[in-house]
């Protein structure tokens, strides 16, 4: 059954991507990545948290898109936005505005933590890995051309 979900999430990341004019190869590699998110999502449900299988389904995204765009050298938010449509809780934020309307103040409160709990689970697992490979990048390719780097120059 996970796996029938995961082809159509497949062709779904394929239909946004070519709607968002992506080209060629790259509408494959898109919509692996947002069947590679939703799987993530899916077979972490042991944890029974949402707001955790959010994080990690956001952080496998983000380290595909990451690795995929040095690669293949395209900007890592070609994959990286169309790879977390899945995991977006547009269905939690419309129950929201629904108890909201329908004045169930405190149903509507806990529904809304929890939409802003995943929204910022998946902001957090971006931000995370981001800000690793851009650390790493510039241990790997900048820090090494420093003059104060280099210890045979000797302030010369």
């Amino acid at each position: 059954m996970i796996f029938v979900k995961c082809l159509i999430i497949f062709i779904a990341c394929m239909a946004i991507s070519v709607h968002y004019n992506v080209k060629g190869n790259l509408v494959l590699f898109v919509a692996i990545g947002g069947a590679m998110t939703f799987f993530t999502y899916e077979i972490s449900s042991p944890l029974q948290s949402v707001i955790l299988q959010n994080f990690l389904a956001s952080v496998i995204a983000s380290i595909y898109s990451e690795s995929l765009a040095r690669i293949i050298k395209v900007p890592a938010t070609t994959f990286l936005i169309i790879s977390i449509i899945p995991l977006v809780p547009g269905s939690n934020l419309y129950r929201s505005m629904e108890l909201c309307i329908n004045k169930e103040i405190a149903k509507f409160a806990s529904s809304t933590l929890e939409t802003l709990g995943i929204a910022g689970a998946i902001a957090l697992g971006i931000l995370l890995v981001s800000s690793l490979f851009r650390f790493a990048y510039v241990i790997i390719h900048i820090k090494p051309h420093l003059p104060h780097y280099n210890r045979n120059n000797q302030g010369n």
